[in-house]
């Protein structure tokens, strides 16, 4: 049945390929507008993401003054009092994407560990990412756009690395196990030592293109990426084109793309207003 599964394209069926779209593009395109493109939308457009918004406030809102207690624990161990701002959500949708693809089809496919890997280590460490970038305002010094940009990022690399090590671990691939580690490794110093010094010269040139928040816009970047390597990765080296990374690649693409969309028709609608 798992081999069924897998040549159906892992289970991933209309449902919850619309879910991940319509997700990734809300966030995607919420966090575009709070970071890159700050004019207001035409009302159609506006409407949808308020639609959004509601949507995941089902959600969050129940959660949030939880969220905001351990948030402001863990501050306190540290000495940082946080305030949690409003893109910590769309942060945190944005970075689970990646892993709610990866277990959708892993567990499509009848491997329920690795799928429970990939979506418990993601929402930790992505919950992690995101409540550090949304503890910082946007728009603020080339430091904190840095880290707005970096966490998340650390996050998402972290949840790859201990998912695939832990999977490979519990499969009896121990030397596997400890390459990804030195690889993930070596990729989270590299990041971070971009992130500390290489980053806020590039900043400061977003700023003065226009960018609001170039931390985000760097983010959306990197994600960007990440989705054409699975995608494109996926593709060269299984020579299949349905298997499991590029189906996570797809996925990952369809909300920049959803939202590429929303915001052209958001351009004609203003351009077709008296």
């Amino acid at each position: 049945m798992a081999e069924d599964a897998r040549r159906r394209g892992g289970g991933l069926g209309f449902i919850p390929w619309l879910l991940g779209f319509a997700i990734s593009t809300g966030s995607i395109a919420t966090l575009v507008h709070y970071g890159i493109v700050t004019e207001d939308l035409s009302a159609p457009i506006q409407a949808l993401i308020d639609a959004y918004h509601e949507g995941i406030g089902i959600v969050f809102d129940p959660i949030e003054p939880y969220v905001r207690d351990v948030a402001h624990w863990l501050g306190g161990l540290v000495g940082w009092d946080i305030h949690l701002y409003p893109h910590w959500r769309h942060v945190f949708l944005l970075s689970m994407v990646l892993f709610l693809a990866a277990a959708r089809v892993s567990g499509g496919a009848g491997d329920l560990r690795t799928a429970a890997l990939f979506g418990g280590f993601g929402a930790l460490c992505s919950l992690a990412g995101a409540l550090i970038a949304g503890a910082l305002p946007l728009g603020g010094d080339a430091r904190s756009e840095a880290v707005i940009f970096a966490a998340p990022l650390g996050a998402i690399l972290a949840a790859l690395m201990l998912a695939t090590a832990v999977d490979a671990l519990l499969a009896g691939r121990r030397g596997y196990a400890v390459l990804v580690f030195a690889v993930a490794l070596g990729f989270a110093a590299f990041f971070a030592f971009l992130a500390a010094f290489g980053a806020p010269p590039y900043y400061k040139s977003l700023r003065a293109m226009g960018a609001a928040s170039p931390g985000l816009l760097a983010l959306g970047l990197f994600e960007i990426l990440l989705a054409l390597g699975y995608l494109v990765g996926g593709a060269l080296l299984a020579r299949v084109l349905l298997n499991d990374s590029v189906q996570v690649g797809l996925v990952m693409l369809s909300g920049f793309l959803g939202t590429a969309l929303l915001f052209a028709a958001d351009a004609a609608l203003k351009l077709a207003a008296p």
